[in-house]
């Protein structure tokens, strides 16, 4: 799962009301620029709080896709908030996407999914698997490609996290972000006098 979002820039132009006199000090023809949380006046523009605080409600929504019937897509005026004042203000999605890193905006964990099937890896092994050749690349790709991006690993699947921390970078290199389970599994032998010292020593 790649962790991103993309937002569309917008163009927030002034127009006027026909028949209504401007009011505010937003003249027609000005305009300014909305990048990511960044508005962006031209130099020597102003614009007035009260006509800002109708639209901001509604810009970070525009920055999004929306589906095609949603008024968000079609609806692209809103009034300038005094009765008296002909302003309009006609809000334009540029053509180009910005990409965001979710970790790059936020502080917030994300929280992590367990997947309902996860691909099991024992057959990988060189000491488990009967024919471990035969799963290449190109096959655990098409598990990806159909949604099945989770693989479930261990430290006794002889060669398999090492193969498939390399899996990962062609995953990423294919447009994929793949997710990696593995555990622990200590020796049978060792159980009687295993502790939380040798445990985390060995993790």
């Amino acid at each position: 799962m790649v962790k991103s979002f993309q937002l569309y820039d917008l163009k927030i132009e002034v127009h006027q009301q026909k028949g209504k006199p401007m009011v505010c000090n937003h003249p027609k023809g000005s305009y300014f620029i909305l990048s990511g949380e960044n508005i962006i006046f031209p130099e020597g523009i102003t614009f007035p709080i009260y006509s800002l605080a109708a639209l901001i409600p509604i810009l970070p929504a525009k920055q999004r896709e929306t589906e095609e019937y949603d008024w968000m897509s079609t609806d692209h005026y809103v009034a300038c908030p005094d009765p008296h004042c002909g302003g309009l203000f006609k809000i334009v999605r540029l053509p180009k996407k910005r990409t965001f890193m979710h970790h790059e905006v936020t502080k917030v964990e994300l929280v992590h999914k367990v997947p309902k099937i996860i691909n099991g890896c024992w057959q990988l092994s060189l000491e488990h698997g009967k024919n471990p050749k035969k799963y290449d690349d190109n096959l655990l790709l098409r598990y990806v490609n159909a949604g099945l991006n989770t693989f479930d690993c261990a430290d006794i699947y002889t060669g398999v996290e090492e193969r498939m921390g390399n899996f990962k970078k062609l995953a990423k290199e294919n447009g994929h972000e793949i997710r990696i389970h593995t555990k622990f599994v200590p020796d049978l032998n060792s159980l009687a006098n295993l502790d939380s010292v040798v445990m985390r020593f060995v993790v």
